[in-house]
């Protein structure tokens, strides 16, 4: 039984003295918010003044002739002369991690996107933002623990620490956007359709108010018989049926729009069926603004819980002496992004030579209680061995738990030992 503890670190979530970036990225663009104290909400940088001009290209170009980079539009100009070194297509290639040529050297292609997020970072910092202390966000639309590592070795290159560094997918940035709108946008279910002009892709977003916290949970379906229409006509006639079937018989408060598949006028009775009753807003800035909205979410008091694929999908929690109290700390909670999710501290242990750690699923379910034995810790009197605990997630639904013996001063030095654990949840 743990009987103290020293200032346990958790992934938190924004201060108020704090500053967000985010980043929504794909191969092709990548777009910047960012909020801090006195802003009503979240900005989106333009790459084109006084304009919603959000796109910037992810291109980085080699100035032969300067030695210097370039990126973004300006990237994409320079390539058309010729007279230097293009790379594209970053993002997927420092996912399969490819090595790339440079002059007369190799670089890995996570080094260069990394550079390119300098460049981003580097628009933050002109429009006031502080990249030493600033929290960043980046949204992808498709995460796992092998690209998050990426993303953390590109993020550190361009100078921004994991401690200061969160990773989501597109809908947990969709599901924090939602609910930083007036409740009338989320009175009633929420949908997002995404549209490249070639898949239409639906998000449908529906909360249970009968559960406390409100269950939220975000479907996903995709439609390909907008890419089958070959005039804009036959493709408004098209998404007009979609929108007939999928929303027969089901009460929406808000439709939000995203893709360049949705530029145009083409949308003609299929707007019509939109419009009946309820919000619309079309917009491409939606993720990376979501992505800054998730670190406002309130520590206290916050009543919706989102479990998609990057939630954990277990709460563990210690019970230790605080301050001459029994407390139950709770260390991983449910709900929590499991790519950003930590937790570590130091206790002093009792006599006994093991670590009790409580267990359960995010609906209460599946409560155990995991003892967690020090095989061959040196016997030491009570409240003379330190260890020091840290929880990280290995996936949304297992969390591994190392323990680290730190003896206690100089009259009981460290034996050096360390033991780790798996622990999973689900069950």
């Amino acid at each position: 039984m743990a009987s103290g503890y020293d200032q346990i670190r958790k992934s938190g979530k924004l201060e108020n003295e704090e500053e967000v970036i985010g980043i929504d990225i794909d191969d092709e663009y990548a777009l910047v918010s960012y909020y801090k104290s006195g802003m009503d909400e979240p900005d989106t940088l333009s790459v084109i003044t006084g304009q919603e001009r959000y796109q910037i290209p992810v291109i980085l170009y080699r100035e032969v002739k300067d030695n210097i980079w370039l990126f973004g539009a300006r990237a994409k100009k320079a390539a058309q002369s010729g007279n230097g070194l293009c790379y594209k297509n970053l993002l997927e290639k420092a996912y399969r991690d490819e090595s790339v040529t440079l002059m007369s050297d190799q670089m890995y292609s996570w080094e260069m996107l990394g550079i390119f997020f300098e460049k981003l970072l580097y628009l933050a910092q002109r429009a006031g933002m502080n990249l030493e202390s600033s929290k960043v966000v980046i949204t992808a639309k498709h995460l796992d623990f092998k690209r998050a590592k990426v993303l953390e070795k590109a993020m550190d290159k361009a100078g921004v620490k994991r401690s200061n560094l969160v990773l989501v997918d597109h809908l947990e940035s969709f599901f924090a956007f939602t609910f930083h709108q007036t409740p009338d946008r989320w009175l009633h279910d929420v949908v997002l359709f995404e549209y490249d002009g070639r898949k239409l892709v639906q998000n449908y977003l529906v909360r249970d108010a009968s559960t406390t916290p409100q269950m939220v949970t975000i479907k996903q379906k995709e439609f390909y018989e907008l890419s089958f229409a070959d005039d804009s006509v036959k493709r408004d006639l098209a998404f007009e049926k979609i929108l007939n079937e999928e929303f027969a018989q089901k009460r929406i408060s808000t439709v939000y729009l995203i893709g360049d598949g949705f530029e145009g006028e083409w949308m003609k009775k299929s707007l019509n069926v939109l419009c009946n009753n309820r919000k619309v807003f079309m917009g491409k800035n939606l993720y990376t603004k979501g992505a800054c909205y998730l670190l406002m979410i309130p520590k206290e008091g916050w009543n919706y819980l989102y479990m998609g694929k990057s939630a954990m999908k277990m709460n563990l929690a210690l019970k230790a002496k605080v301050r001459g109290e029994m407390e139950m700390i709770s260390m991983i909670n449910a709900g929590e992004n499991c790519y950003g999710s930590y937790c570590a501290c130091d206790l002093l242990l009792d006599e006994e030579p093991y670590i009790e750690i409580y267990q359960q699923n995010p609906d209460g379910s599946g409560k155990k209680l995991n003892s967690l034995e020090l095989v061959d810790l040196p016997k030491r009197p009570k409240k003379a061995t330190k260890v020091h605990l840290r929880l990280i997630p290995v996936s949304d639904s297992k969390v591994e738990v190392y323990v680290e013996d730190m003896g206690l001063g100089q009259i009981f030095p460290s034996s050096g030992k360390s033991w780790t654990f798996i622990l999973e949840g689900g069950k």
